[in-house]
């Protein structure tokens, strides 16, 4: 018999939809209900792709004794994470604070007021190395909201009030950015694992934000230490069993410190981040072996993560048939097999071993990297990857998120732009136009989309991303719509998000639900905060627009995250590229033409085939009337009547030129 959640449109909720648990979604009528009868809340959340939420739903949610015992003495409600940001970062912020770590599943007790008082991760259905089961915190909670409910009542207070200090913390203002910057810079150092890339111990994580502001403070330094950590962290992710090598696309993280042992659900953001970083550091490098990564997982996106009508899914699977990573791993046998005489150098190459590399089996992983090219170990992969094909494909989470597929415009557009794909180029827009049609309804901006269904209010982060996706677009197609929607979008996301006093974004809008704290999250995950990227928005919005409000804004918002930055430089990434674009000369370079003008792309080409951060891209076409309004372009046009470029800082302009090889010169003379 179905539960509550048969009416939602999450796939993870559907996933529990019969369960014998008696779900509810979370909603008023939840509450009401655990008012009424006097039952704390048993919250539990995670999201589809997530392994371990399989294993306690299997062991625990699908047991008929447990889930009797929870019906009887709890009101259960179940959220995906993906769908309600704010209330898994308030909780999970309540179990951190109780626990030191946190994770998914995500279990909390609360009050009918929705105050925690209780609260952990995975609960095994028996004790288990020092943790309780589940059946026993079950009792113990029950026990104690019935004979102790004073002390719950003082835990749940106890609790609010301390995550509310670390949602509200007062950080000190910014100063020295440049020595901020240098400190940040070496306290990633210390982190950094010289051994085998990356940052800190098992598990590992890819950190592309951290690589990003690395590559930022590069291009402005020039220090190689900094390029060196790229260029290992980069060639470790590429090789390691982190990264599909017959279908592209990277695993959500590894619980080893050499990158091989991955969990091996595949997510949205990953993938966009990480494309994005292996094209900036390509621009860079000119390693070849990075343009094939990018590629190669943004083509995974398109084969097997996009809607037909042009928006990509939110997640993949770990588990298939009910075995973390079967869909991926590889009896010796099976390759053998598969491959024939190609066995042994494929094997040597990629560590297959007879007995299996891992738990009997094998992860593809390759641990000498070379730049020395593997096309001739190409059919043999491609064997592998048609044979995979015959396999019970991973589920897939088919919701479209906002903010994750603004992260997925702005990879294709940078790939398009570095890589001279007009595909990416295409699908980008596709994206945009996608997004524009069906999460832009008239009651405002929608995170989630799903079977012509939207839900959820959009949060900052879905506004700061879909904003700076179409900054991106604008600068890949000088189409000016894309600049309208993003001026649009800024300015709704200040009204909604902005606060006035405190000089800082809030995570929910002024309109949605108000939980016991207003989340602000300046923390960078594995996601941008939602802070950052609209700060990033301001800063480029500053130099397009000429308007001071948005320069005022961002300056206003570095100032709020203060020595966050430096006391905790991994957990700050995309505020530290922010910061590096703050005190670096942002140079826009100015096209006058018809975007279509072959001239015009070249004088485009031009600029994309050097790398720099701080370079921003604005067109203007003299013959369209409906140009987005911009003093770049007061008193400038085409000169003897060709395509212009006329390279700008604080919209002071260099002599315009119409050769490309000219406008090189003068952004490398600046």
């Amino acid at each position: 018999m179905s539960n509550k959640l048969k009416y939602e449109i999450s796939p993870y909720l559907l996933q529990h939809a019969d369960n014998p648990v008696d779900w509810f979604p979370w909603d008023e009528a939840a509450f009401e209900h655990a008012a009424v009868t006097k039952k704390p809340i048993l919250l539990s959340v995670g999201y589809a792709a997530c392994h371990w939420c399989h294993v306690m739903a299997h062991e625990s949610f699908e047991n008929k004794d447990i889930a009797e015992y929870m019906n009887e003495h709890f009101v259960c409600i179940k959220v995906d994470r993906e769908e309600r940001p704010d209330i898994d970062s308030i909780y999970m912020n309540v179990v951190q604070a109780l626990t030191g770590h946190g994770g998914w599943p995500l279990t909390v007790f609360l009050t009918p007021e929705k105050l925690p008082f209780y609260g952990g991760t995975y609960f095994p259905p028996e004790d288990l190395r020092g943790i309780p089961s589940f059946r026993r915190v079950l009792y113990s909670i029950k026990d104690a909201y019935d004979n102790r409910h004073e002390d719950v009542e003082r835990n749940a207070e106890y609790l609010s009030n301390a995550v509310s200090q670390i949602v509200n913390i007062d950080q000190s203002s910014l100063e020295e950015d440049q020595a901020i910057l240098l400190r940040a810079f070496q306290g990633i150092k210390k982190s950094f694992d010289s051994d085998y890339g990356g940052f800190g111990s098992a598990p590992k994580f890819p950190q592309p934000l951290a690589l990003r502001f690395l590559l930022a403070y590069y291009s402005r330094t020039k220090d190689p230490e900094s390029l060196s950590m790229i260029n290992r962290s980069l060639e470790a992710l590429a090789n390691g069993g982190i990264y599909d090598h017959l279908g592209g696309g990277f695993h959500r993280y590894t619980t080893d410190e050499k990158w091989r042992i991955p969990h091996f659900e595949k997510m949205l953001y990953d993938n966009s981040l990480l494309a994005l970083i292996f094209a900036e550091a390509f621009q860079v490098t000119g390693e070849s072996n990075y343009q094939a990564i990018s590629e190669q997982t943004l083509d995974y996106l398109i084969r097997e993560m996009r809607h037909p009508d042009g928006g990509f899914f939110s997640s993949q699977d770990a588990d298939t048939e009910g075995i973390e990573g079967k869909f991926y791993t590889w009896d010796s046998n099976e390759i053998t097999e598969s491959l024939g005489y190609d066995f042994k150098s494929f094997s040597d190459y990629y560590g297959i071993l007879e007995n299996g590399n891992w738990e009997g089996t094998n992860i593809l992983h390759v641990d000498n990297f070379s730049h020395s090219s593997t096309k001739h170990l190409g059919p043999a992969r491609e064997k592998l990857f048609k044979k995979r094909l015959a396999r019970v494909s991973p589920e897939i989470d088919d919701k479209v998120i906002t903010a994750w597929n603004g992260l997925a415009i702005q990879a294709f557009a940078k790939a398009s732009q570095v890589f001279g794909r007009n595909d990416y180029e295409k699908i980008a827009v596709e994206t945009g136009l996608f997004l524009l049609k069906q999460v832009n309804t008239e009651a405002g901006l929608k995170r989630i989309w799903r079977n012509q269904a939207t839900k959820q209010s959009a949060y900052l982060e879905d506004y700061a991303n879909l904003a700076l996706a179409f900054i991106k677009l604008h600068e890949t197609t000088l189409n000016h719509e894309w600049l309208k929607q993003a001026y649009r979008f800024t300015i709704e996301m200040i009204d909604l998000f902005y606060d006035e006093n405190s000089g800082r974004f809030f995570d929910t809008s002024v309109n949605q639900e108000s939980l016991f704290v207003r989340p602000s999250q300046s923390f960078d995950g594995p996601t941008p905060s939602g802070a950052s990227t609209a700060t990033m928005c301001l800063l480029w919005l500053a130099q397009i627009t000429g308007e001071s409000k948005f320069s005022s804004f961002a300056n206003k918002l570095l100032g709020s995250v203060g020595k966050a930055l430096e006391n905790y430089p991994l957990g700050h990434g995309n505020w530290l590229t922010v910061l590096e674009t703050s005190v670096t000369e942002i140079k826009v370079i100015a096209i006058a033409g018809n975007k279509s003008d072959k001239a015009v792309n070249l004088l485009k080409k031009a600029v994309h085939s050097v790398s720099s951060p701080n370079v921003l891209i604005v067109g203007w076409d003299p013959s369209d009337g409906s140009n987005f309004n911009s003093p770049l372009f007061e008193n400038r046009s085409l000169v003897d009547g060709q395509p212009t470029a006329y390279l700008c800082i604080e919209f002071e302009c260099s002599l315009p030129t119409s050769d490309p090889l000219v406008l090189l010169e003068q952004m490398e003379s600046l």
